[in-house]
């Protein structure tokens, strides 16, 4: 970027210089924040998309956290696992460094897969976390209403001729419940610390953690839909938004 536009609250004259690396603006007006932030993102956006060959009046419409062709990860991603917000805490740790939760989560993970009979060993066949996932809430005993509530989601879906409004979600969720009919017995070492990175950080598993805090019935069966749906049909399509 070569310059900032800064208008004066006061004179309204428009004052353009090359930035430092930090700026500090003053304005008795909330409209000049976002007129700066406005010009900012302009900017950045007129830069880094012409690098790719996107429209750009599509900006805004396109999405790219929606459930379309093979896109399981998703599935994962915003599924906010009651078995993941049972049986870890990051709190526990009682500790501000990322390195002492993350310690305290392998072991509070480590220790609900030895009860669920799962056991760590870099023999076992690598699988993506969503299939993981599946099969973890099926030991655990949760997934027939689990994925009862995700097919409630899906059947809220509004059916458009625009690809990119989940229309593949149902299907999606066809091939994640026969994942979760499948024994699982072994995982391997990568697997188990990418289940500890969504333990700590999914957005699923944040939202569904937050509610659980103040609600017990966030992961059971008489109010996970409503987990499902902040997470999913919540945090998800605001994050898909291109400008907000």
């Amino acid at each position: 970027m070569d310059y900032i536009i800064l208008i004066c609250s006061t004179t309204c004259h428009l004052y353009i210089f090359t930035p430092p690396k930090k700026v500090l603006i003053f304005s008795r007006f909330r409209a000049v924040p976002q007129a700066i932030a406005a010009a900012l993102s302009f900017d950045l956006e007129t830069k880094y998309l012409a690098q790719e060959n996107i429209p750009y009046e599509q900006i805004s419409s396109r999405r790219s956290l929606s459930a379309t062709e093979d896109r399981y990860p998703l599935l994962g991603l915003f599924h906010p696992s009651p078995f993941l917000i049972r049986e870890t805490d990051p709190l526990a740790a009682r500790g501000v460094s990322f390195s002492a939760i993350r310690r305290k989560v392998e072991q509070q993970l480590k220790g609900a897969l030895r009860e669920l009979e799962v056991t760590i060993d870099d023999k076992a066949q690598e699988q993506p976390v969503w299939r993981l996932l599946a099969r973890l809430e099926d030991l655990s005993g949760d997934w027939e209403w689990i994925k009862k509530d995700w097919r409630r989601i899906a059947a809220n879906i509004q059916v458009t001729d625009d690809e990119t409004r989940d229309s593949r979600l149902a299907q999606l969720l066809i091939e994640w419940d026969n994942e979760a009919q499948k024994p699982l017995e072994r995982i391997t070492t990568k697997n188990f610390n990418a289940l500890v990175q969504y333990a700590i950080g999914s957005p699923g598993v944040a939202v569904g953690r937050a509610l659980y805090r103040h609600w017990d019935h966030a992961i059971s069966e008489c109010g996970f839909f409503h987990t499902l749906d902040a997470a999913r049909n919540g945090l998800r399509t605001y994050l898909d938004e291109r400008l907000f």
